[in-house]
Parts: structure tokens; C-alpha cells; sequence
């Protein structure tokens, strides 16, 4: 170890910080109520060495190495992030190594370590997978954030226990940050599990997940930096590690993750490319099914977002920092009143704090998140009803949601199933296949037969496409041109010669119905219809497995079911925040 660094043993300063921001090697298990100061950003050389079979972070380690001397090359998210953790069963310990510039002095040691007394070997834990961002390992995993909040919260640098919580249970605080990850977070998170997170929850606390990655360009921290050329990557970069970590501590799609971009001097190269990258974080979260939120100075980075224009896509919430000693979040200079109203956090004051006989160093924040339960109930009406709700049906059905009575796949199962939605679904199959309005009688028909269950969607679709006013409305009504024409509506392409051969033969022998039934539930017909579906709720393709998953299940359950299965689900939560903010 250089000279000048502390060496501090963890069991005999249970309470000492781990800080990844000072010169240090700490040795043992971090304590579950360190002492940390509120804020604390970037990092520098440092090691924390613990018992391996008792990690104070559980997820995967980057590396295992099978000797004490560690000198494999550093994996690229480890890289990214500025730390290295190793797992090293020959000696029993995990060793997380940082750094802010010096690498090679990380290496240097980790090549030089030797053991000094004998010790079990605790299985290896598996190196970290590449898994897809986004996705939560946990099977727990919740959706967290501050939807439908207004109150008081705070943040501190490392989560804090739930002693620590439970002792706070009558302080004006409802709402806890979490540093979830980032390429500058600076204190080790002992407390911050799946288990943690669910904890929080049953609790009655909100959870503030927060990401401390790239800084501006030009900073005084000293912190790992947003590189101007690279500003979009590495700002789609920090989305997919943001999320990847949040889903290893089973925080779920849906959720509002804050980007903690520090105060900076605005210029030009600092604001071009802290906006370049906040966009790309907020863009690519949208992607990923999560909310975005943004963190800064009310005077640099919040600034910058309200005057970018529309060429910046918008985080959903913004937390402002100026410590005014005003717990409100409103009367902001840098914001117009309507600017991001009801999404708003305002940290105000920083300082110690004591409830229930616990103290602890927090930022405390002022916070009015609206429900996005409003802008989903409009998102709903808008893709099944094709309208907006009027004011009684919002009231209502948000007030319910809120309320609990009612959840969100109900609302959907509602609409999917309704007399309106149903209707206009016939009265499309009348214009696409018939080329005309439904007539009263038909469309309550048909409409009866779907909601009832006696047919469904797609029967009733095969239906309409095998009727004699279908079939005479192409060419004078022929075999060929009836079964060129199914190719084009319901497989969006043209017919090739030898299908459309054995179609006209089978229309000949069979007739038009069962024909048409085998047109519809096709796996090219019903692929195609989850694709619609898809991109009309969700504003994307499926994936391949997803795709598949569904092209099955509609033969099943119909294609109402997906549609309501899509709408009631986290990722179309976030979008319909969004789309209706």
C-alpha cells in the first residue's frame, strides 16, 4: 500500500464510512449505520477487503481470480464504472478496488497482494453476467419512486439501515435516495439489497433510486467525466448500467431513476454536452421502460433542461438543488411555473438529524410528484376508446386507482371488454372488409357475440373477410382474387405462386370460412397482429421471445387479452407518463 493511505479496520470502526472518494484500504465487513457525511462525489484509488462468504454487496463480482495476486485484465464494465471487484476463494476475501485516474497504481497493488495466514475457501461466486439492461433479477422486484407523493424526504451518502428507519418513523420524512450505482458514487452501500428494497417498501417509505455517473465536462470534483464526443453513448451507456443495477437490487421497470449531475460551470462545451447526455439518459430509459429523472444545481444543469427546447428529451421529473432553507417546490427563478409541474424535487438543506435517538448527516427535499395514474386513465381512453375521458370518468377511475379499490389491469379489462370499444372494433371490420358504416343492427350483433364470448376477434374477423358481400365487392368475385386479396390484408404481402395455387384449391374444397379461419390464425397473420398491438401501446416492436410468447397465446386467449396484458403493464405506465405529461 503507498505510505500515505489510511488502513482502517471495519471491526473496530463498525461505523466508519467507506468512502471511495479518499486514499484508504478498509479492511473487514462494512457496518449496517456508517457514518457518513450527506454528500460525498466522485472517486479516487482506494480498497475495501472483505470476507468473501459475507459481501456487503451481493450481486455478481467482475472477476475471480485464482490466486491472491490479481493481474487479469479489468472487464469494460468495471472499466466504465471505475471499480473492480474481485473474488479471491484462495484467501477467502472480496476486494472492491476504485479508482478516479491512477488504474495502474490499482493494478500495481492487486498484482503485489500475498496471503499472510491460512483461511477456508468459500465457493467462487459466479463472475457478472452480460445481461440485457432493464431487466430485474430479483424476483421481488417492486416498482419504486416518488408517483403520487408530495412530502418531505432525504438522501444520505450511503442507504441507511432500517434500524435507522424504523427509529425515523416520526420524523417529517417519508422518502429515502438510494445511490444505486455510477462511475462517481463514493460510499460503499451495505444496506442496499432486493431485501432492503422490499423492506423499505412494506414499511411505508418511497425510494429515491439515484444514479451518480459522468459529470460535465469541465467540473471542480475532479470526477470521471462526460467525454463531449461521446456524449449521447455514454449517456445511453449510463441508462443501461443504471438499470441493470436497479434490477439486480429488485427495482422493477416502471420506476424513476434520478441521474445525479453536480453543479457546473455553464459553457457552451459543458451545456451541450451535459444536455446531449441527459437527453440520451432519459431517452434511452423511456426505451427500457423505466422513468427518467434528472438531479442538478438549479442554476447550471435544471437551468439548462428548461431552456433546451424541444430538440432535448425531457426527463419526467426534476430535482432542483438550492439550498434556500425553503421546503417548497415551487417560486424556483430557474423554472417557469409551468415547468414540470407536480414533478418536481427540491433539495433545500443539508445537515444532521436526530429521531428516535439515531442521528445521521442527510440532504433534506421538499418533493410534489403528481400520480401518473391521470396520465394513464388518458392513455387508456386514447388507445381503446379513441377519446379522451370526460371529468367524471377521470375522477372516477383515478380516484379508485388511487384509492385501491381498483387496479390498472382492471381499468384495462374494462375498457378491452366495453360495449364502446367493441363496437368500434366492428365498425373497423365493416369499413376495412365491407368498405362501408355498419349498420345499427349488424354492429350491436357482432358486438354482442365478441363480448359474450360466443366468437372471437379473430372469428369474427374470418367471419366478415369469408362473407358474400366481401368476396363479390373483388372483381366480380372470384377464388383468385379473394385469395390474393387475404394475402395482402391479412399477411401485408402478396401472394406467392404456389400458396396461392393451393389456397384457390382449397377454397374450392372446403369454402371460403375455413379458409379464412386458416388466414387469421396463421402464425404469419397473428405475428403480425402482436406487432400492431405492440407498437400501438407500447410505441415499439416485441422482442423475438416476446413475439412468440404471444403469437401462442392469442390462439388461446385472444388478441383483447394481449391488448389488455400490454396496457396493464409498468412499461406502458411510463409511457403514458410521457405521452400525456
Amino acid at each position: 500500500m503507498p505510505a500515505a493511505w489510511s488502513i482502517v479496520d471495519l471491526a473496530a470502526d463498525p461505523t466508519r464510512c467507506v468512502r471511495f472518494d479518499v486514499h484508504a484500504a478498509y479492511l473487514g465487513q462494512p457496518g449496517p449505520s456508517p457514518s457518513c457525511p450527506s454528500r460525498v462525489i466522485g472517486r479516487t484509488e482506494g480498497l475495501l477487503v472483505e470476507p468473501l462468504e459475507r459481501p456487503s454487496d451481493p450481486r455478481p463480482v467482475d472477476l475471480t481470480s485464482s490466486t491472491v495476486a490479481v493481474t487479469q485484465p479489468v472487464p469494460a464494465p468495471a472499466l466504465e464504472a471505475h471499480q473492480l471487484r474481485v473474488a479471491i476463494p484462495s484467501a477467502g476475501v472480496l476486494v472492491t478496488a476504485t479508482w478516479g485516474t491512477d488504474l495502474a497504481l490499482v493494478r500495481q497493488i492487486l498484482a503485489s497482494a500475498t496471503p499472510t495466514r491460512g483461511s477456508s475457501t468459500p465457493a467462487a461466486p459466479a463472475p457478472r453476467a452480460a445481461g440485457a439492461p432493464g431487466q430485474a433479477a430479483a424476483a421481488n422486484a417492486r416498482v419504486v419512486g416518488l408517483d403520487g407523493f408530495t412530502g418531505r424526504g432525504f438522501d444520505s451518502c450511503a442507504a441507511p439501515s432500517m434500524d435507522l428507519l424504523n427509529a425515523w418513523s416520526r420524523s417529517p420524512y417519508r422518502a429515502v435516495g438510494a445511490y444505486v450505482g455510477g462511475a462517481n458514487r463514493a460510499c460503499s452501500q451495505p444496506n442496499l439489497t432486493g431485501t432492503w428494497v422490499n423492506q423499505v417498501m412494506d414499511a411505508g417509505w418511497r425510494i429515491i433510486p439515484i444514479y451518480v455517473g459522468l459529470q460535465a465536462p469541465i467540473d471542480s470534483c475532479g470526477c470521471a467525466s462526460i467525454d463531449p464526443n461521446q456524449a449521447a453513448a455514454q449517456g445511453t451507456a449510463a441508462a443501461d448500467d443504471a438499470t441493470a443495477r436497479a434490477g439486480a437490487v429488485a427495482i422493477a421497470p416502471g420506476s424513476t431513476i434520478f441521474y445525479d449531475m453536480e453543479g457546473y460551470g455553464r459553457s457552451s462545451t459543458n451545456t451541450t454536452a451535459v444536455l446531449t447526455f441527459l437527453s440520451a439518459w432519459t431517452d434511452r430509459l423511456h426505451q427500457l421502460g423505466y422513468r427518467s429523472g434528472v438531479y442538478s444545481s438549479a442554476s447550471s444543469g435544471i437551468d439548462d433542461l428548461a431552456h433546451a427546447g424541444s430538440t432535448v428529451v425531457r426527463p419526467d421529473v426534476i430535482w432542483f438543488a438550492r439550498w434556500d432553507g425553503q421546503p417548497t417546490t415551487t417560486g424556483e427563478p430557474a423554472l417557469a411555473e409551468t415547468d414540470w409541474m407536480h414533478a418536481r424535487v427540491h433539495q433545500y438543506a443539508s445537515g444532521a438529524e436526530s429521531w428516535g435517538g439515531v442521528s445521521l448527516d442527510i440532504d433534506r427535499n421538499a418533493i410534489d410528484v403528481a400520480s401518473s395514474v391521470v396520465p394513464f386513465v388518458k392513455a387508456a381512453y386514447a388507445d381503446f376508446l379513441g377519446r379522451p375521458p370526460t371529468a367524471d370518468e377521470l375522477g372516477r377511475t383515478t380516484a379508485q386507482l388511487n384509492g385501491g379499490s381498483i387496479t390498472r389491469a382492471m381499468v384495462v379489462q374494462q375498457l378491452a371488454g366495453s360495449e364502446e370499444w367493441v363496437s368500434a372494433i366492428v365498425q373497423a371490420l365493416y369499413r376495412d372488409t365491407l368498405g362501408r358504416q355498419g349498420d345499427p343492427a349488424g354492429i350491436a350483433f357482432w358486438s354482442s357475440e365478441i363480448r359474450s364470448g360466443r366468437v372471437s376477434v379473430s372469428g369474427t374477423t374470418a367471419e366478415f373477410y369469408a362473407s358474400d358481400e366481401y368476396y363479390a365487392r373483388l372483381g366480380g368475385g372470384t377464388n383468385s382474387s379473394w385469395v390474393s386479396d387475404l394475402y395482402k390484408k391479412l399477411l401485408h404481402r402478396s401472394a406467392d405462386d404456389r400458396g396461392l395455387s393451393f389456397w384457390i384449391g382449397e377454397t374450392a374444397r372446403v369454402g371460403r370460412s375455413s379458409v379464412a379461419v386458416e388466414f387469421v390464425q396463421s402464425p404469419e397473420s397473428r405475428i403480425t397482429r402482436v406487432d400492431a398491438l405492440y407498437l400501438k401501446l407500447l410505441g415499439r416492436r416485441p422482442d423475438a421471445a416476446g413475439e412468440a410468447y404471444w403469437a401462442d397465446r392469442i390462439l388461446v386467449d385472444g388478441d383483447l387479452a394481449l391488448a389488455a396484458n400490454l396496457a396493464a403493464s409498468d412499461e406502458y405506465l411510463a409511457r403514458a407518463a410521457t405521452r400525456f405529461a
